[in-house]
């Protein structure tokens, strides 16, 4: 696959958290099996680029117009 073993773990919790942070209000790290909110805060912002808290309200932001009864037909 060309990637190591620890990085294939770390896509796959990634993956597993955009998906929570999208669809749950609920507290991620815990359901990732991560003790400790701020390390998983680290390791997301580490991989995606911004914290969890931003990343979330960005989806927020982005879906909220699609949501409106203003967007429909």
């Amino acid at each position: 696959m060309g990637r190591s073993p620890l990085a294939l773990a770390h896509a796959r919790l990634m993956s597993e958290a955009e998906q929570l942070l999208n669809g749950t209000g609920l507290q991620v790290a815990d359901r990732l099996g991560f003790r400790d909110p701020a390390y998983f805060s680290r390791f997301f912002q580490r991989h995606a680029g911004m914290p969890p808290g931003r990343y979330r309200a960005a989806l927020a932001a982005a879906g909220s117009g699609a949501r409106s009864f203003a967007a429909w037909p």
